[in-house]
C-alpha cells in the first residue's frame, strides 16, 4: 500500500472524488424577466409569449407538428402579475438557426377554452441569451394597428 494515504483511502471507500476545478455545464435555458406594460401603463393578468426573431426582424411562433404537441405553439409563456412583471423559463434551443441576441416579447389575453386575444405588437428586444439571467426591464408594446393600416 506504498503511495496511498489514510486519507485518500478513506475518500475512495466513501465514494468521494477529489475535488477538481471544472466549470459546471451550461444549463440549456435561462431565466427571463421583465415588465410588460403599454401607454396607459402595465399589462396586468396577460399571457406573455417569447418568440426567436427570423432575418427579416419578425417574431415567429413555433408549433409542433406531430406528436402530443401536434399543432400546439411551444414558444415560453408566462402569465404577468398585477404590475405587469412576468419570469420565464426560456430553452436556448428556441432561438437555435435564428438571430442572436434578439427575442420577440409579446402579449395576448387568455379568454378561455384555447382562446386568445392580441391586441399589441409583438416588441423585439436585445438579450443575451449565454447568460442564465436575463432582464429585458420594461417593455412597451404598442397597440395594433387596424388591418389595412399603413405601416
Amino acid at each position: 500500500m506504498k503511495g496511498w494515504s489514510a486519507t485518500g483511502l478513506a475518500a475512495l471507500a466513501l465514494g468521494v472524488a477529489p475535488a477538481m476545478a471544472q466549470k459546471p455545464p451550461a444549463p440549456d435555458a435561462f431565466e427571463l424577466t421583465g415588465v410588460l406594460v403599454d401607454a396607459k401603463g402595465p399589462l396586468a393578468k396577460r399571457v406573455v409569449t417569447v418568440s426567436p426573431v427570423d432575418s427579416k426582424g419578425n417574431a415567429l411562433r413555433i408549433r409542433g407538428l406531430s406528436g402530443a404537441t401536434a399543432g400546439q405553439g411551444l414558444n415560453p409563456q408566462a402569465t404577468t402579475d398585477a404590475a405587469g412583471k412576468f419570469t420565464l423559463q426560456v430553452p436556448r434551443a428556441l432561438f437555435r438557426g435564428y438571430r442572436e441576441g434578439e427575442a420577440g416579447v409579446g402579449a395576448s389575453e387568455d379568454l378561455g377554452g384555447g382562446r386568445f386575444a392580441i391586441s399589441h405588437e409583438t416588441a423585439i428586444v436585445k438579450l443575451d441569451q449565454k447568460q442564465p439571467k436575463v432582464d429585458v426591464g420594461r417593455v412597451t408594446l404598442q397597440p395594433l394597428k387596424p388591418k389595412g393600416a399603413a405601416k
